[in-house]
């Protein structure tokens, strides 16, 4: 009886921990993260300033406005962002990411003359046409429902992709997507597809600056972004190896410093490998903190 009365205890604690490890992520996240990853990189005047396409969602539940500053004319950016689709010039993001989900994606890193051609109207797909069996084939995807060649794209479904030259040699590139889900439907959109899409988002929006500044031949993703992702996973497991050691409850501050920074280097700062190595090489060290055997006296 007394085992399973240990066990049971033990079971419990973890469920604790796990809970109260949950609740420091989720107020860093609704505090800290989500209102500032809404609004990436965006002003104030971007953020309020009507752009084409609001009226596809007139009172949306929620809405970010994402934005960037590309060196290069809006001429130039367009070229990369007209080209954008699972069977056209893929999404300048983590590839290996979507293909994970045999989504069959490859970025290019050159302007396709056939590409540039998409009008009102258009299908732009995500995945594959016989994805999940073509189940999704003509559901999965976002129609063009405004194109202004240089200026604006909006993907009903998606939102709006705008191009303001500040001059000749510099262009605003700024994202707008609104979401209608309401009622307890927002829950996941809150928690799950908003920092995922930001996340991809924010690599797309980088990768067409990147192509739009070199004029091509950038690879999309780099190594870097792989070593970026692979030292984020790793620290999140590693975070809980730190949380689930016997030197309780000195492991909780630690572990819910480590969740922090994590949130802090994956969504607040430039998505860099110097910046997953550091975090990676603060959790590590944390980890061997917390298995390390404790001296006894003799």
């Amino acid at each position: 009886m007394s085992n399973r009365s240990s066990i049971a205890k033990k079971i419990m604690r973890a469920i604790g921990m796990l809970a109260i490890l949950g609740a420091v992520a989720l107020a860093v996240y609704a505090v800290f993260v989500q209102p500032w990853m809404m609004r990436w990189g965006a002003t104030d005047a971007e953020v309020q300033m009507a752009l084409p396409g609001d009226d596809l969602v007139p009172n949306p539940a929620a809405q970010s406005t994402r934005a960037l500053t590309i060196n290069a004319p809006a001429s130039e950016v367009w070229k990369w962002l007209v080209q954008i689709g699972q069977n056209r010039a893929g999404f300048y993001s983590y590839t290996f990411i979507e293909n994970m989900l045999r989504l069959d994606i490859h970025n290019v890193d050159q302007v396709i003359p056939e590409f540039q051609n998409l009008k009102v109207g258009d299908f732009v797909r995500p995945v594959p046409p016989d994805y999940m069996g073509g189940r999704l084939s003509d559901k999965e995807g976002w129609y063009v429902a405004v194109l202004e060649p240089n200026r604006t794209l909006v993907l009903k479904g998606w939102g709006a992709f705008v191009l303001v030259p500040i001059d000749e040699k510099r262009t605003r590139f700024i994202i707008r997507t609104p979401s209608h889900l309401r009622g307890l439907a927002r829950v996941p959109d809150y928690l799950i597809w908003q920092p995922a899409h930001f996340i991809m988002e924010r690599r797309m929006m980088l990768g067409i600056k990147e192509q739009a500044e070199a004029g091509g031949g950038i690879k999309v993703p780099s190594t870097g972004d792989l070593l970026w992702f692979c030292s984020i996973v790793v620290s999140g497991l590693a975070i809980l190896g730190i949380l689930f050691s016997r030197k309780w409850p000195w492991t909780l501050g630690v572990a819910s410093a480590g969740i922090i920074l994590l949130e802090i280097v994956l969504f607040r700062v430039p998505p860099l490998p110097i910046y997953g190595a550091l975090l990676l090489l603060g959790i590590l060290v944390a980890l061997l903190w917390a298995y390390w055997p404790r001296h006894r006296r003799t």
